[in-house]
């Protein structure tokens, strides 16, 4: 048998021998990769600046590229929504270019950047990328000119700009699709053209010489002639429990918002079907306040209390969790702890009142690096560097403790832990911030960009116990990866805030570190080179600085942008532009005024500037835009179960309703009362620009008879879903009234928890003027 598997092995060895040369290749023919490549390019590009695509090959075979200049009608197909493109044939076309491009030797994913020969020539043109039978086209629109869109229920606003000088453009020819036909019109000598026709345009096209900018237009939901804001006092509960829920009604009257009259109808809603009702009186500042009791039988679930009154509706969710048998369980620590300092934490679990020995109670605890404000409501497990730092399994002692330590950390940052903790069919959390006095918030505006993107961040200064902000406190921040360093120094301002830039981040991971004589945060950027899925520019800039002052009838709008150049548009906005100007720039700052006379609370202030070749602009709210400023008296520590009196501030002397309540933790997104006064402080209008700071990116149409293989599909398959946070476990409730009163201020008698701890205090004002606002802040019990 040996001998014979010898005597084939030779004859194998002798055939290959005798083989021509050619056949050593592999029988896998790696030439199959040449047909797989990918290109793209960006939305837009200027004359003066290099004209860059990306193609990605997973060969070294050389690609023919060659670029067309077309008419965009005959690439573009307006939707509405977004621009879709079609491959067009060129086999008779006439190429303005031709050229080729050889990526890297070898069989390996690559990225390439390929210049394209514009030669600083404006138009629209298409770059079709072959190699064989294979081919890929991406369009470019080379311009030097930028449209702004304000597209409002009542109305649309195109703004034209020189991208060079940044002066507004007059006789700019605009052809607009609406109902199915192109409609032509020109902009005024500000640069401006308002829209009155009947049908909504989905498409505009500017034609400046060979400059070709267009612009898709969002579409625009009725402007709705009733609010409705549902809030509840938790969005967590059990069955059998009783949630109480509270809220406000507006109705449009002109242009304002006014309180609605009325009942309000309450139901929750599970499964399509109704599972509790109750129905409540708006009382004259247009506020409500009912209680919803949960049925006993009612099955574990997410469910949303549902309310409508004056034609208008509103919804917040509430998950409600397994019954707890009599069964419940407390987490106590120290009130605000030193970063450096080990916490104590205990449990203590109860069975109808009564100290329960020997119960085994699963205690997880998550640590965020940073010390966060009473006001934040998002989710802590989302925070760059937050892990779990302690999970173990309890039990209790003979009076129904179990008590576990904390070690301070070594990194030398601040610490937000949360406890989690479930025994039986209870369970319990609390948040433990373990910081100085005062803290530092990093907000990366992205925390991926693309390679060769800034990153930009805003610097946020506040008091750990009630998130006062801490102006002109001097900031050193750094953006570090490995050895290299970048720094920069700035100052907080008023609200305690700062903006910088870090134009060259490094490619791969980069630690952004601020620090100052009391407090240090930290977060981590990715520079990473542009995924498939390709991220939208910012919707608006936090560069700009948007200052206004009402003087009587007109407002005063003071706006500046560091470098901007020639003219600004400066708008007021609601369900469309009330009031446009284009004024110029002086050493970046721009002034206007504008008129106020029917001019709604919720109306916004929109600003654009020009600036390196982009289009920068910033939506602000109004001075008191549908917001009513509401500050509230700190009170002292309180003794436990100690009564004191809350003292409110509302910034009017109309009367009002006011809603407080005392929980052992920040409001989620179902109960939160800072995110019901936003529904009332913005404009309806939507912002949209062709020449954005933050590039765009579009990829490649297959023409007919191209044999190119797709190099992502497999990524295309393989989305990734979030998954859905783990419902959280219900929060207790210590303090809920709902007082009225009038006069610039109101009073409302609250009792302090019976535990030790610090607690979150949450405020929401109604006023009869038709605003809203709230406060938060923290009650200490010693």
């Amino acid at each position: 048998m040996k001998s014979r598997l010898l005597a084939v092995l030779a004859i194998v060895l002798l055939s290959l021998s005798a083989a021509p040369a050619r056949a050593a290749r592999p029988l896998l023919d790696q030439h199959q990769w040449d047909r797989y490549f990918a290109l793209f390019a960006r939305d837009e590009y200027q004359p003066w600046q290099p004209v860059q695509v990306r193609l990605d090959t997973y060969s070294g075979a050389p690609v023919d590229l060659s670029l067309y200049a077309v008419d965009p009608a005959d690439v573009l197909i307006a939707n509405g929504a977004t621009v879709k493109e079609r491959a067009i044939d060129l086999s008779h076309a006439r190429a303005v270019e031709h050229w080729r491009f050889t990526p890297p030797e070898g069989y390996r994913y690559t990225s390439n950047q390929v210049s394209v020969p514009v030669n600083g020539r404006e138009g629209f043109y298409v770059l079709e990328a072959r190699r064989g039978d294979a081919a890929q086209q991406v369009w470019l629109n080379v311009s030097s000119v930028g449209l702004l869109a304000k597209s409002g229920p009542e109305g649309l606003l195109i703004y034209a700009a020189d991208l060079r000088s940044g002066q507004p453009l007059s006789h700019l020819r605009l052809s607009f699709v609406a109902g199915g036909r192109f409609d032509t019109h020109y902009t005024d000598l500000n640069g401006l053209y308002h829209w009155s026709g009947r049908a909504r345009p989905i498409f505009v096209l500017g034609a400046w010489g060979k400059s070709q900018p267009f612009l898709s237009l969002l579409p625009q939901a009725p402007d709705p002639r009733a609010v409705l804001v549902v809030r509840l006092d938790r969005d967590t509960a059990r069955a059998g429990e009783a949630v109480r829920v509270a809220g406000f009604a507006r109705v449009r009257k002109g242009e304002d918002l006014v309180p609605a009259g009325g009942e309000v109808q309450v139901h929750l809603v599970g499964s399509a079907h109704a599972a509790a009702s109750t129905r409540a009186a708006l009382d004259s500042n247009g506020a409500f306040a009912a209680e919803l009791t949960l049925p006993y039988t009612l099955p574990q679930g997410d469910y949303a209390v549902l309310a409508s009154a004056a034609g208008a509706s509103g919804s917040a969710p509430l998950h409600v969790a397994p019954r707890s048998e009599g069964v419940t369980l407390n987490v106590g620590a120290p009130a605000n702890p030193s970063a450096t300092a080990a916490v104590p934490v205990s449990l203590t679990v109860r069975r109808d009142g009564s100290a329960e020995a020997g119960v085994t109670v699963k205690v997880s605890v998550v640590r965020a690096p940073h010390a966060l404000p009473p006001s934040f409501s998002g989710n802590l497990d989302d925070l760059w560097g937050a892990a779990t730092v302690f999970a173990r399994t309890l039990r209790t002692d003979g009076n129904g403790r179990a008590e576990f330590t904390l070690e301070p950390p070594t990194d030398g940052l601040p610490s937000t832990y949360v406890v989690r903790a479930t025994a039986s069919n209870a369970s319990a959390e609390a948040v433990v911030v373990a910081s100085a006095a005062r803290a530092l918030e990093i907000v990366p505006e992205r925390n991926r960009v693309a390679a060769g993107a800034p990153v930009r961040l805003q610097i946020r200064g506040y008091q750990v116990a009630d998130g006062a902000p801490t102006p002109g406190r001097e900031v050193r921040v750094t953006l570090s990866h490995g050895l290299s360093v970048q720094s920069q120094t700035v100052r907080l301002d008023r609200a305690g805030e700062a903006t910088l830039a870090f134009n060259s981040p490094y490619l791969g991971g980069n630690l952004i570190v601020a620090k100052d004589e009391d407090a240090v945060d930290a977060v981590g950027v990715v520079s990473a080179p542009q995924d498939l899925a390709l991220e939208p520019a910012a919707a608006s800039s936090s560069d700009i600085n948007v200052h206004a002052a009402r003087d009587g009838e007109a407002l005063r709008v003071d706006a500046d942008l560091s470098g901007a150049t020639g003219s600004a548009l400066v708008a007021l906005q609601t369900a469309r532009v009330l009031d446009a100007q284009t004024v110029a720039v002086r050493a970046g700052h721009a002034q206007a005024r504008l008129a106020l006379k029917g001019v709604a609370d919720n109306a916004a202030i929109g600003v654009c500037f020009v600036k390196d070749g982009t289009l920068v602009w910033r939506d602000a709210a109004m001075p008191s835009a549908g917001r009513l400023d509401v500050h509230v008296d700190p009170l002292q520590a309180l003794a436990p179960g100690a009564s004191a009196e809350l003292r409110v501030h509302v910034g009017t002397s109309n009367a009002a309703t006011a809603v407080v309540r005392i929980a052992d933790e920040a409001a989620s997104p179902g109960s939160g009362f800072g995110d019901a006064v936003a529904l009332l402080s913005s404009s309806a209008v939507t912002t949209q620009d062709s020449a954005p700071r933050d590039a765009v990116w579009h990829a490649w149409v297959t023409p007919a008879g191209s044999n190119v293989g797709d190099l992502f599909a497999l990524q295309r398959t393989r989305i990734a879903t979030r998954r859905a946070a783990a419902p959280s476990t219900p929060v207790r409730i210590y303090a809920w009234s709902v007082v009225r009163g009038g006069g610039g201020a109101l009073s409302a008698a609250v009792t302090a928890p019976k535990e030790r701890g610090r607690y979150a205090l949450s405020v929401l004002v109604i006023s009869a003027d038709g605003r809203v606002g709230a406060a938060a802040s923290n009650v200490e019990v010693r």
